[in-house]
């Protein structure tokens, strides 16, 4: 393979252009992002792997955000490295994949307590029932067994139960997860919601208290924070039609 690939491998690269030539073969205009030198490569097929759903960050405020006295993240582009989560009360806001990363991230930081809060209810798993969808055998149609997928489930739904968190309210409509969301990974929200550590929500914010000790809901309730880590989703990427136009 190193004979075939040895010399063709390029980092540092953004593709400008992709242009389909009248033989049906294209040229592809590329740019080194250090040196700024541009360079065109001729190939018979072009094949993009790039991810459509995450595109540039999703960005909201809510009013009487400079009376906050805390700090106020995005959750992508390592924005909370070097946050100091030690003893503080950190809400999150959203309930996507990036939102529980963050959670973790805030508790093993030593965060005195999360909040997730979510406009609607995500959906995470502990490792273990992650790893049991993989291992478990397949039938001649590539399928689990339907009666180990509800021993599984069981033992999901406990976990839930144990570390007192509210269940999925998708759950109750026969979907494991909210369209156009994904499940999450997270070991850390249920061992830190058994010990009081981490707490599931569903509301939306309507702005930061005047007296900056945390953000009100259109419910009427507040929350208290001193770090508040916005996770609210991607815009579409739409680098591809860009490139070709």
């Amino acid at each position: 393979a190193h004979k075939h690939c040895y010399g063709k491998v390029r980092i540092n690269t953004e593709v400008l252009r992709v242009d389909k030539l009248d033989n049906g073969e294209y040229d592809v205009r590329t740019k080194n992002v250090k040196t700024g030198v541009e360079h065109t490569v001729h190939a018979k097929a072009v094949s993009f792997h790039v991810n459509r759903r995450i595109g540039k960050k999703r960005e909201v405020d809510w009013p009487e955000s400079d009376k906050f006295r805390g700090q106020i993240f995005y959750g992508y582009g390592n924005e909370v490295t070097g946050a100091k989560f030690w003893n503080k009360r950190v809400l999150v806001v959203g309930a996507g994949a990036f939102a529980f990363e963050n959670v973790r991230t805030a508790i093993e930081h030593g965060a005195k307590h999360v909040t997730l809060l979510g406009r609607r209810d995500g959906t995470t798993c502990p490792k273990w029932i992650d790893m049991i969808a993989f291992l478990r055998p397949l039938d001649e149609n590539l399928l689990t067994s339907k009666s180990g997928n509800m021993i599984s489930f069981e033992c999901w739904q406990n976990c839930y139960k144990d570390a007192g968190l509210r269940t999925p309210d998708c759950w109750k409509d026969g979907l494991l997860k909210p369209p156009n969301h994904t499940i999450s990974v997270s070991d850390v929200a249920f061992v830190a919601g058994f010990h009081g550590l981490f707490k599931l929500e569903v509301g939306e914010i309507d702005h930061f208290s005047a007296d900056g000790s945390g953000v009100n809901l259109t419910s009427g309730d507040h929350i208290d924070a001193d770090i508040v880590i916005k996770c609210c989703g991607f815009h579409l990427n739409d680098d591809v039609p860009k490139v070709t136009g």
